[in-house]
């Protein structure tokens, strides 16, 4: 696997966020724990990010937090260099690109209209199909 890509995740690694991880249960428990909601969803991406690249069901060949889509890719998936309410991005051994979004919820109340308005819906139908 390569190097993970997002900012914080050398800052999780360090504080031994992921380590020992037993279930998800626990590791929810654990970025439940940190202090900020920033905090939480950072962890949380990085948390995703390794998740896609590491599980074979997602078949990715490479994933890249928002940060570090190459602009070529962004512009593949028609998108600029703003926020379109995606997280990241990862393209299939099959040369697929996939956009996806996370978010991290304790008690999982459904998202509201206001969280999904965000998201670019043509990239999101490339990932939901994708996935």
């Amino acid at each position: 696997m390569s190097k993970a890509l997002h900012p914080k995740a050398a800052a999780f690694v360090s504080q031994n966020l992921f380590a020992g991880l037993n279930s998800f249960t626990e590791l929810e428990n654990r970025i439940a724990a940190l202090p900020d909601k920033q905090s939480r969803g950072d962890a949380f991406e990085v948390f995703a990010e390794a998740y896609l690249a590491t599980k074979r069901k997602h078949d990715a060949e490479q994933v890249w937090p928002l940060n570090a889509v190459p602009t070529s890719v962004l512009q593949q998936l028609g998108l600029g260099s703003k926020d379109y309410g995606i997280d990241g991005v990862c393209r299939t051994q099959l040369g697929q690109l996939n956009a996806y979004q996370v978010k991290f919820r304790t008690d999982r109340p459904a998202l509201t209209w206001r969280e999904l308005s965000t998201l670019d819906w043509p990239t999101a139908r490339k990932f939901i199909a994708g996935f």
